[in-house]
């Protein structure tokens, strides 16, 4: 998380020293960059045994999208793909067990309005979100784990700025919540879903 949150602060400081360039943002563009993830895996029926380790960590994803603009205001669609297994360990309620929970990658699909201040386009997001979530429960050299693709909303907040040769140095935060579903381990853990805060740098061309 710290090497990160350096990354981040770092690309910001040196693109803040860069004259924005005089580019618009309309049209298709692609890119990618890395992520660190905060997040909480859980149930709200706590008689069921809700102790579940929450997942966080670092992945990376990569972006796609098509923007248009009205005047000042700007409108787009953007998708994106993370990939690389963020995950977390706790002591089940029962502590002789360990409860783990993994994002094994995670998709969303976005709608993105925003405007240009200084050069930069700043910019806020909503859609929809699916993952592919794993748990598991052990003990004693024992391993029980299930998986279920879980769907949910995200939104989140960001900013792009204009570097040459039509690329665009690009931070954001996301928050995204998903639906819950019935996990069988060792036992039946009902309605466990998850929700996490992502950290995104990166880059993108637009063509």
């Amino acid at each position: 998380m710290a090497f990160l949150k350096s990354a981040a602060v770092a690309a910001l400081v040196i693109a803040s020293g860069l004259a924005a360039q005089a580019q618009d943002f309309d049209g298709f563009y692609v890119g990618g960059g890395l992520a660190w993830s905060d997040g909480d895996a859980g149930t709200d029926q706590p008689s069921s045994g809700n102790a579940m380790g929450d997942p966080s960590g670092p992945s990376g994803f990569a972006v796609a999208g098509y923007n248009k603009s009205y005047g000042n205001l700007i409108v787009g669609v953007e998708g994106d793909l993370s990939f690389g297994e963020v995950d977390g360990t706790s002591l089940c309620t029962n502590s002789a067990w360990a409860c783990e929970a993994a994002i094994e990658h995670s998709a969303t699909l976005r709608g993105r309005v925003g405007t240009v201040a200084a050069g930069n386009f700043l910019f806020a997001s909503l859609g929809y979100s699916a993952a592919k979530v794993e748990m598991a429960t052990s003990t004693a050299g024992r391993i029980y784990s299930d998986s279920h693709t879980l769907f949910g909303w995200t939104v989140g907040v960001g900013a792009e700025r204009p570097l040459p040769n039509n690329w665009n140095l690009r931070g954001e935060v996301l928050y995204t919540d998903y639906n819950g579903a019935d996990f069988q381990t060792d036992v039946r853990y009902p309605e466990m879903g998850v929700s996490v805060t992502t950290l995104r740098v990166g880059v993108s061309r637009k063509f």
